[in-house]
């Protein structure tokens, strides 16, 4: 099967994914808030673990927490926490998958978890943080998308072909976009 391509512009001559912070993927709500990458971007002695205090719930059944993660994909880690937490992973919302060889943070909710289990909650290669009660459980889709760092290394043409390269995409990328305004993102819910 042939690939399908959406710029006619030439490949950069690289390799892609050699590491995993080579990928790094962020979610945006759809309130338009990312959801960053704080942690495993950062060199070991750079990362710090921050204690997570879960607040008072009032009436509440959802705690939302965002999920970082390292080279795990989003069905692993969200086993690893429903076992970690005690919770069947029905009771774990997320608006969708992410890679799995990169770095990623999405937000996710769990249904009525036990605040001191998420307070001491830990399993290499995962952090969920920044907790907030509400009412409304995520669900597949409830994300506008995501946003993405990808690294290239080992680029065999020139710093002026390179320029000349990402420029032409740029443009021709603004243009697919414009046409595709008409057509469904994936993505969003009606």
């Amino acid at each position: 099967m042939e690939p399908i391509f959406l710029t006619t512009t030439p490949a950069l001559k690289g390799r892609v994914k050699q590491r995993y912070a080579d990928f790094l993927v962020e979610e945006v709500g759809l309130n338009g808030e990312v959801s960053t990458i704080e942690r495993f971007n950062k060199s070991w002695e750079e990362r710090v673990v921050k204690q997570t205090i879960v607040p008072s719930r009032k009436n509440e059944e959802y705690l939302i927490v965002t999920l970082e993660k390292i080279n795990t994909d989003t069905s692993a880690a969200l086993a690893l926490i429903a076992r970690g937490l005690n919770l069947s992973k029905q009771r774990i919302g997320y608006a969708g998958l992410k890679d799995k060889r990169a770095i990623t943070s999405q937000k996710i909710s769990l249904y009525m978890p036990d605040p001191i289990r998420v307070e001491k909650f830990g399993v290499k290669g995962l952090e969920i943080r920044d907790p907030i009660w509400s009412d409304k459980r995520i669900e597949l889709g409830d994300a506008k998308g995501n946003q993405f760092v990808i690294t290239i290394r080992d680029i065999s043409q020139t710093e002026e072909e390179i320029r000349k390269i990402v420029e032409d995409f740029i443009e021709e990328a603004k243009m697919v976009y414009q046409i595709s305004l008409g057509c469904k993102d994936l993505g969003e819910k009606d």
